[in-house]
């Protein structure tokens, strides 16, 4: 399945890595965009 589109995700913490790991095991192509104003991963 693979779908033409883009995706932001708001916070690289836990969550929002998982999202993106999930994300991109869906499809591969997606255009995905991390915003975080701290580290990511919360370090």
């Amino acid at each position: 399945m693979s779908t033409k589109g883009r995706v932001v995700v708001l916070g690289a913490g836990s969550s929002g890595e998982h999202f993106v790991g999930a994300l991109r095991r869906l499809d591969p192509k997606v255009e995905i965009v991390v915003a975080e104003r701290e580290l990511a991963g919360g370090e």
